[in-house]
């Protein structure tokens, strides 16, 4: 094996497990937008739903 190929494998190893953790931290951060945006969703129907029945705007 010359020097340049031995010097060359590591970083070759260390990028492709840099790009293995963006794409599951991507993953990761998309789980989470998914559940906050569903909360946020409960939450507006929850507050629309007070608002017409029971709050300020009720009968």
């Amino acid at each position: 094996m010359s020097p340049t190929s031995y010097q060359t494998a590591p970083s070759r190893v260390c990028v492709s497990a840099f790009y293995r953790e963006m794409a599951g931290c991507q993953w990761l951060v998309f789980k989470k937008c998914f559940f906050f945006n569903r909360l946020a969703r409960r939450i507006n129907r929850l507050v629309q739903h007070w608002c017409r029945y029971d709050g300020i705007f009720g009968p």
